[in-house]
This record gives C-alpha cells, structure tokens and sequence, in this order.
C-alpha cells in the first residue's frame, strides 16, 4: 500500500509498505513564525472536524471548565476559538484559548496561554497559510528548532511512526555505526531494553514506537518494508 501525507510545511510524505494498512490519517506538527507573536509558535494540523473531537475529549475530563465558544470567519474557513480554565495539580487555576480553523478539507490548531479569543484570531489572521488537496500546510516560515515538524501516523498491529526530515541534529542521534538493511535504507534500535526502532532513509527519520498489544514480529516485518520519501516544498 502506498499513500501521501501532508507535513505542516507543506512538504509531502510519501510512505510505502506493501503488506500493511497504511490508511489512517496524520497529524502535522510544526514550529511557525508568526507575525503578530514576533516569534515562532507550535500548530498542529488533522483531518477535517477534528475540532469536535476535541471538544467531546475535553468535556470527559473532569477539571476542565469551558469559559467561551466564539467562531470566526477567515480565510475561506470556520476559525472556533474556544476559552477554558483547568485545576493544576497544585491547586492553582490555568487559562488556555484552543483555536481550530477548519474549511472541510482539513484542520489547523493552536492554543496560547491566558490569551483572549481576538488574540487567537489575530494569531490565525497574521499567519500564512492554505488549503490544498492533501489538508492544510503553512506558507510562513516553518523553523526546524525547537522542533522539526513531524507527521505522526498510526500502523494498525504495529504502533505509531513519527517522520521527520533528515537534519544534521535528527542524525546526531543515530549510531556512527551502520544499521540493518531495510527496503527503505537503514534500521537502528537505539535502546536495548525498549522495541522501539529508528529508520533512516535518504530524506526521513522515522521513529517507529509500538503500543501495547503491538506484535513484535508485526513491528520487524514493517521496518523491513517500509520505505519513505519526504519531498521538501520548493523553497
């Protein structure tokens, strides 16, 4: 099975493995400069109504209080600035505005801390960025630090993979040694006590994380598979 994603940047990931079910969506993360904020911000993008799924999550959770619910037109979308305050776990009360702008073909979020809906707003107005076929990307400037963006995707009986794009700080985590020879290039396991792998290919590393419950087996014959290609967005 072979399909493509979206990164927040507007790279496209191309993922490949044969024997395993490749169909389940992503989620984009990424550092963006922002205009308004004067400095780069975390965002996140998911498919198309995730908003709801966000709210229903936050409503089973006891110590979350929703303040406000405003929506915005922007942009060609429905921005849906939501406002709650939480316990900490030492007693004291935490204010956070969750934004999600969403046009049907995918979803983009953030959250910023004891700010005001407008100022959400603002932030969404001030950044570039677009629909397209595969979602929503960023136009902006998309910073590799503190963190390079990622697509995080789940395998079925495998666990969850999370891609990036080769760096010189991603290789700096790799073994100077060589690893297994994979379909897609090399295969590293970085901590003997943990089934956790590392994949690198000429354009990605992939952390490939089983669950609870992952086959262990399952897990080898994917990384033996798998092949990836993260095709940057022209500069």
């Amino acid at each position: 099975m072979q399909v493509r994603h979206l990164a927040i940047d507007g790279s496209i990931v191309s993922l490949e493995a044969d024997s395993f079910d490749l169909s389940l969506p992503v989620t984009a993360t990424g550092w963006a400069v922002v205009p308004v904020l004067a400095q780069a911000h975390p965002f996140s993008t998911h498919p198309s109504g995730y908003a709801s799924l966000l709210e229903a999550a936050a409503r089973e959770v006891g110590n979350i209080e929703m303040q406000s619910d405003d929506e915005y037109a922007l942009k060609g979308g429905t921005l849906r600035v939501v406002t709650v305050e939480s316990q900490t776990s030492v007693g004291t009360t935490r204010q956070l505005a969750v934004g999600a702008w969403d046009d049907g073909k995918g979803c983009l979020t953030t959250s910023l801390v004891s700010a005001t809906a407008e100022r959400v707003a603002a932030v969404f107005d001030s950044l570039e960025f677009s629909s397209r076929e595969l979602g929503v990307a960023i136009d902006g400037r998309v910073t590799a630090r503190p963190r390079a963006p990622e697509v995080i995707k789940e395998i079925p009986g495998v666990g969850v993979t999370s891609i990036r794009p080769v760096t010189s700080d991603e290789l700096r985590r790799l073994p100077r040694s060589a690893g297994a020879r994979t379909a897609g290039g090399e295969a590293f396991r970085i901590k003997v006590e943990s089934d956790a792998v590392v994949v690198l290919t000429e354009t990605s590393i992939v952390d490939v994380m089983p669950v609870e419950g992952s086959d262990r087996d399952e897990v080898t014959a994917f990384v033996g598979e798998l092949r990836i290609d993260w095709a940057s967005r022209p500069a």
